[in-house]
């Protein structure tokens, strides 16, 4: 089953890294899933078919927001890069 993420949606459509570097989600459950955007960590919930931020960059002290496993790393921000 697919579910279209209108958040998702736009940073496709704005952010032109992620024509070669698209979303990754990361499973949290069976309805559960976590995204990072350009400029905020989301959460979605399939079973409502809700999306809800969990963190924006502009509330962080550094004005971004890291997130690594290797061998990847993804970051938003104003000085993100995705590796």
């Amino acid at each position: 089953m697919s579910y279209p993420i209108p958040e998702i949606q736009a940073e496709t459509q704005t952010n032109v890294l992620r024509q070669v570097r698209p979303l990754s989600l990361v499973p949290l459950g069976a309805d559960r899933a976590l995204f990072l955007l350009s400029d905020r960590l989301m959460e979605f919930h399939s079973a409502a078919n809700r999306t809800r931020a969990l963190l924006r960059v502009e509330l962080t002290r550094w004005d971004g927001l890291w997130i690594w496993d290797k061998p990847r790393t993804a970051a938003c921000g104003s000085q993100a890069r995705l590796a």
